[in-house]
C-alpha cells in the first residue's frame, strides 16, 4: 500500500478475495463456496481499478453479509 494510503480502493478487490476465500471455522466452508456451491477461481492478478459506485457495491455487500453473520449467531437462525 501507499504511504498515504490513497490507493486503498484499488486494494478492496484483495480484501474481497480474502474474505470469500477463507474456510469458516464453524461452517467449514468458504463464504463464496456456500453461495456458489464451487470453488473460488484464482486469476494472475486479483487487484483491478474499481469505480465509485462498484466500491459502494462492495462495501454494502460486507455490510450487509458480516450483519446477516452477526445476527444469525445472536439469534441462532439456521441458515
Amino acid at each position: 500500500m501507499e504511504y498515504k494510503q490513497r490507493d486503498w480502493l484499488e486494494w478492496l478487490v484483495t480484501a474481497e478475495f480474502a474474505v470469500n476465500n477463507k474456510v469458516h471455522s464453524i461452517t467449514k466452508v468458504s463464504p463464496f463456496m456456500e453461495n456458489y456451491r464451487r470453488e473460488l477461481r484464482v486469476g494472475a492478478d486479483i487487484r483491478r481499478k474499481m469505480s465509485e459506485l462498484q466500491m459502494l457495491d462492495f462495501v454494502l455487500f460486507l455490510f450487509f453479509y458480516f450483519y446477516f453473520i452477526f445476527v444469525s449467531i445472536i439469534f441462532r437462525i439456521r441458515v
